[in-house]
């Protein structure tokens, strides 16, 4: 019998952004159709779909078993569509970061022997070819990477870390790549003219090389070591193949830092150079984007930015207090991060910056200091978008080791949980503010926002009080 899977991405369903395949669930799919070719996978993308529509599709297609990748944020949309698919007799999986981080509270609350029964199952780390062995039947016990609930207890199973080169390239078809391409913004004047850009992402690597090495910054809660990367030779190719296809201009890479291993970088600039000669020839130049450390942008570095038509780095800069910078363990000072503003400005490379509130120990000063390094900022002409958001204290990362020393039994336990409390709680126990600080660096952020209309301003994860 033709088995049914639906993969499940809560998402926001915001028709004004700009969507992102969800790479995980192409994946997943991409697997499953390789080791069973008639095997039929739907997945649901919550950017792409409503809720309401999600609920229904799920009724309609009625699935065997159900894969949920989860988000702290959209926690409690997934349990709404776990439990609509458990409904309906379908085995349901958790997987991603917070189900990895939570998952012995996620089956002692929704697990079979729990009052709200909704999940069978949770896979932790890659998940290819584990949800493969559930899907098949393989007995729970000999599934790697997978926790499951006994009678006895929770069982956790051995991890088992894939080779990213023993994974079949993406299958870009599972999904109707049109939904996505098309609803692209335009980009800003300059980057590419006022026109829509079609945008595709790729993923290069799993895991992180600082948290690899030092434990991570604190607000970290991605579980991922060591750092794995995809051979640079295949991942050129895989982005020149697409690029065609599609007719793509803009190519988003996805992961926590593309320069983290230097050789591997300059293998990448090396083999997809040649690529580079037959867009000319085209006259069809796609533009790269992706994310880094504010301190692996240099002039030799951005000599090979040059070379591969790089236009748009993300940096996560935090803060603009060298006290908050030392306290959340990022490991880059104050005055790297001017250097690299200075330098992305210098050359022309487009600017996304993101900074926290709420760091350890912050005070109204220091909150001034980040909204003074803000409006430097928002005054270059590099500069293309600006975030700030509310720091949370997420299972899985050192804050939420600090977080549960502080506040006892408020959170233990659980996999629901109230984040506009648990950031207020994070501000009375950490910072050095009060109510006060938190909307009058808000109203100042968004009054940059007002005046400087060329730059994207974000501010995500406001304190409702």
């Amino acid at each position: 019998m033709q088995k049914k899977i639906a993969l499940i991405w809560p998402n926001h369903h915001r028709k004004s952004t700009n969507p992102l395949t969800p790479l995980w669930a192409l994946s997943l799919g991409t697997y499953l159709k390789e080791k069973i070719p008639d095997i039929k996978i739907h997945i649901l993308d919550g950017q792409i779909i409503s809720s309401g529509v999600i609920l229904k599709k799920i009724s309609q297609f009625k699935p065997d078993i159900v894969g949920i990748s989860l988000s702290y944020c959209y926690y409690k949309k997934a349990l709404m569509f776990a439990k609509k698919a458990k409904s309906l007799g379908a085995k349901v999986v958790f997987g991603g970061n917070y189900a990895a981080a939570t998952k012995k509270e996620i089956l002692q609350n929704r697990g079979p022997y729990s009052n709200d029964y909704c999940v069978d199952a949770v896979i932790q780390r890659d998940g290819e070819k584990s949800f493969y062995e559930y899907v098949v039947g393989k007995q729970s016990n000999r599934i790697n990477n997978l926790v499951y609930q006994t009678k006895r207890g929770i069982k956790e199973n051995p991890i088992e870390l894939l080779d990213l080169d023993s994974l079949p390239i993406l299958d870009r078809n599972l999904l109707n790549l049109e939904y996505y391409l098309e609803g692209q913004r335009r980009f800003r004047k300059g980057v590419l003219g006022e026109r829509k850009i079609r945008r595709l992402n790729f993923y290069f690597e799993k895991g992180c090389w600082w948290r690899e090495k030092t434990g991570g910054c604190i607000f970290c809660s991605s579980i991922e070591t060591p750092l794995r990367l995809r051979n640079p030779k295949i991942f050129a190719k895989e982005i020149n193949d697409l690029v065609f296809k599609y007719n793509i201009d803009h190519i988003k890479i996805d992961g926590e830092d593309f320069l983290a291993d230097e050789q591997w970088f300059k293998n990448f600039v090396k083999f997809y150079q040649p690529y580079l000669i037959k867009y000319n020839s085209a006259k069809f130049m796609p533009f790269l984007s992706f994310s880094t450390r504010a301190d692996r942008i240099t002039d030799d570095n951005i000599k090979m930015f040059k070379k591969i038509n790089v236009r748009s780095i993300f940096i996560g800069f935090e803060s603009g207090d060298q006290e908050c910078l030392v306290a959340i363990k990022k490991g880059i000072s104050l005055a790297t991060i001017k250097k690299t503003i200075s330098l992305l400005n210098k050359y022309q490379i487009w600017l996304t910056g993101s900074f926290i509130f709420g760091l350890p120990g912050e005070t109204s000063k220091a909150i001034q200091r980040t909204l003074s390094l803000i409006k430097k900022i928002s005054l270059l002409d590099c500069t293309l978008r600006i975030s700030f958001q509310m720091f949370t204290p997420l299972p899985g990362s050192l804050s939420w080791q600090m977080f549960i020393k502080k506040t006892g039994s408020k959170y233990v336990g659980k996999d629901l949980i109230d984040w506009n409390e648990a950031r207020k709680d994070w501000l009375r126990y950490f910072c050095h503010l009060d109510y006060q600080d938190i909307i009058k660096a808000e109203g100042e952020f968004k009054q940059l926002a007002r005046q400087q209309d060329k730059i994207r301003f974000f501010l995500i994860d406001e304190i409702k009080f």
